[in-house]
């Protein structure tokens, strides 16, 4: 009898060791973590069900404006993968290669998703809550080389339409353009508007128990980059932000009073833009020296992270 057969023989705990390592490592192939599946990219094609049907849904189809959370073009085969929101993160996130930094408060990575040729495209969302209510949610999006899609130099239209409630442009260089602008983002009753891979962080909220507002007002970054003969890359960053009072999803004024046109009539809406606009004036730099690279995120000070729906504002 072998060394090896006598010690599985006479070591039940080494055995059961044994067993679960088996088991665990099944699950982490066919469940796997975000991680794993940028670290061994075939895994995130070994479970159909981790994508709810085996491929992540298209997000060529941007809503109205930049509330509207609508993406770059994003057909083809993509995957997802649905994380656990026990990780708390503060200050700032590493994201394709650059620094995101967060507002306020601690946040939590819901989902991790490639889309688009070759997984081209890469979008992490996060999530925040106020006495576990939804009171704010980051979508960023970039790609991860170049993309060859003429539809990608339209993409940064809301920062040039005139129905974003505020909107502005960083000083950039040749062939990038680099905006910011501010719209509405209903979430339960305009289906169609989201960007599908975020209304499946939406859905998942949902299931997990977590109260949504039903609309959010949106700031959305966006830098954009022509190279020559390659395509056009893209970052960007959605800072959506709960208008409701704190800890609740009530919203201080009706769901149709934040329409653009309605909004001067509603004082408490308007009053919310208002500060939500000034807020994003400071806050686009900061997006901005973070994808340049010159950011030291603890050097931002607390003030201009505190943002309208932050927990000690309102």
């Amino acid at each position: 009898m072998s060394a090896v057969s006598r010690l599985w023989r006479r070591a039940p705990l080494w055995r059961l060791c044994v067993y679960g390592t088996v088991f665990f490592a099944g699950l982490a192939a066919f469940y796997p973590a975000a991680y794993l599946i940028r670290a061994i990219p075939s895994l995130g094609k070994l479970h159909p069900g981790a994508l709810h049907g085996g491929t992540a849904p298209d997000a060529s189809k941007p809503g109205p404006g930049p509330g509207g959370n609508g993406g770059p073009p994003g057909p083809g085969d993509g995957r997802i993968s649905f994380l656990p929101l026990t990780q708390g993160l503060t200050r700032a996130v590493p994201f394709g290669g650059h620094v995101l930094p967060l507002p306020a408060g601690v946040w939590h990575p819901v989902l991790s998703a490639q889309t688009g040729p070759n997984g081209a495209m890469l979008t992490d969302v996060y999530v925040r809550t106020d006495r576990g209510v939804v009171s704010g949610m980051v979508v960023a999006m970039g790609t991860a080389q170049p993309i060859p899609d003429p539809n990608l130099l339209s993409v940064d239209s809301p920062c040039h339409d005139d129905r974003a409630y505020a909107r502005g442009e960083l000083p950039s260089g040749e062939n990038v353009v680099s905006c910011w602008a501010i719209g509405a983002t209903p979430v339960h009753d305009a289906p169609g508007t989201l960007n599908p891979v975020v209304a499946q962080a939406v859905d998942r909220l949902n299931a997990l128990g977590y109260p949504i507002p039903p609309l959010f007002m949106t700031m959305r970054w966006m830098h954009l980059t022509t190279v020559p003969k390659k395509g056009v890359g893209l970052e960007q960053a959605d800072v959506m932000l709960s208008p409701a009072a704190p800890g609740t999803i009530r919203l201080p004024v009706p769901i149709d009073q934040w329409d653009r046109g309605a909004i001067a009539g509603a004082p408490a809406a308007a009053h919310f833009v208002d500060r939500m606009r000034v807020w994003a004036q400071e806050w686009a730099p900061i997006l901005e020296r973070g994808h340049a690279g010159t950011l030291d995120p603890t050097t931002i000070p607390d003030s201009l992270t505190m943002d309208p729906a932050a927990p000690a504002v309102h």
